[in-house]
């Protein structure tokens, strides 16, 4: 009776899946993916033990392929037009032929490449992706560090996890004592790669379509001689540049950039028309006072909350009675269950392996109340409800 009612169950999921794809054409990133995890629901209700099995060991070759297809360049030798044959693209990355084409086989599976004719290639819509530098980084920097993340859960204490000098990055990389973002400083070839992950990523954590800039006009042109925003840890001010698009400029008001000086000012000095660009340290005290906006973007997550509470100390001590601190952070949904978007629970651990941690919004609740804030509003972007911009005040006010 269970097996029938199971069985019914998927015959409906399956129903609602078929309608969706039919009602969300033309398909968009947000409908992909809520497609996409529709099918993953569907595959996590139809696979028994020993399919879940077999799914995770395939998975764990995939993995294995790409990384050695991405270190070798095979997506760059595979013309971006045409084709080309298993023994030309084995011997431009010294392989023997037959082996180059058990890890193709591979990932061909999962629609990386395609093989119009038999051990001729091509790419594939998804294979394109990796050509890119910043995708690939994926498996430059993380691949290598996970391999060994559960022979330092066996070697370290449990309370070591929350010691940037003890995170299990640092352990991989045999440099504990370091904080991860010391070893990206450190060497200029991970730093590169790291920052072009980061500009890869940026269409996946957006800036708008959460808290309304265009909204503060009124308040901003009331009072021009505070800062409109003040992008505390900005990088190099792509945040910014979105916001003064979506406003069409900042109401004449300064809009402050502020990173650490190596950030703004070394090998390619930051320069943005209509934006100040102040070398600063986080930990210091805030220099700007009283602005209408600070913000804080994928910054918080990278630390737990001690940290955290030392980094919003001296934005607290800046703010004015309205000045408001936007955090622009991913919220972790409650439970984790099939069809849920895998991206935060994967995002928390691999924060887990720099020293940060991603937080539901109960925890976020718990950790801005303690550093003296209040939570006004959390805009949750549609479509991607577990990225949001948590608007903030001073509590009391």
């Amino acid at each position: 009776m269970g097996s029938l009612a199971a069985g019914n169950d998927l015959i409906v999921e399956a129903e609602e899946l078929l309608a969706a794809l039919k009602s969300q054409q033309p398909l968009t990133r947000e409908s992909r993916a809520a497609l996409l995890r529709q099918v993953d629901k569907l595959r996590c209700g139809l696979q028994g033990p020993a399919d879940a099995m077999r799914f995770q060991g395939t998975f764990n070759m995939f993995t294995a392929a790409m990384n050695a297809l991405v270190e070798h360049r095979v997506f760059d030798l595979v013309p971006l037009d045409g084709t080309i044959g298993l023994n030309e693209l084995a011997s431009k990355i010294g392989w023997e032929p037959t082996v180059l084409a058990r890890f193709v086989n591979v990932v061909l599976i999962q629609g990386i490449f395609e093989e119009p004719e038999p051990r001729v290639y091509k790419h594939s819509a998804s294979s394109t992706a990796f050509r890119d530098d910043a995708l690939r980084s994926y498996y430059r920097i993380g691949v290598p560090s996970w391999w060994k993340v559960s022979d330092y859960l066996k070697t370290h204490a449990p309370e070591d996890v929350y010691d940037p000098l003890k995170s299990p990055f640092s352990y991989a990389c045999g440099a504990e004592g370091k904080t991860y973002y010391q070893l990206l400083e450190e060497d200029p070839a991970f730093s590169d790669v790291w920052h072009k992950g980061m500009a890869q990523a940026a269409p996946f954590n957006p800036v708008l379509g959460m808290f309304p800039f265009r909204d503060m006009k009124e308040a901003v042109e009331t009072a021009p001689d505070r800062a409109f925003v003040v992008d505390v840890g900005g990088g190099r001010g792509n945040a910014m540049i979105d916001m003064m698009q979506e406003c069409g400029g900042s109401f004449g008001a300064p809009m402050v950039l502020q990173d650490m000086k190596e950030v703004l000012e070394g090998e390619d000095p930051v320069r943005i028309e209509g934006i100040e660009v102040m070398p600063h340290d986080f930990h210091n005290e805030q220099p700007v006072k009283n602005a209408h906006i600070y913000y804080l973007r994928k910054v918080m997550h990278n630390y737990y909350d001690d940290k955290c509470r030392a980094i919003l100390r001296p934005i607290v001590e800046a703010m004015g009675p309205d000045s408001r601190l936007l955090i622009g952070d991913l919220i972790l949904p409650e439970s984790a269950r099939p069809g849920n978007d895998v991206l935060p629970f994967c995002s928390d651990l691999r924060m887990l392996m720099i020293g940060g941690t991603e937080r539901s919004e109960a925890q976020w609740k718990q950790l801005l109340e303690s550093a003296g804030l209040v939570i006004v509003k959390i805009w949750r972007l549609p479509g991607a409800p577990h990225e949001a911009t948590i608007e903030t005040r001073l509590r009391g006010n």
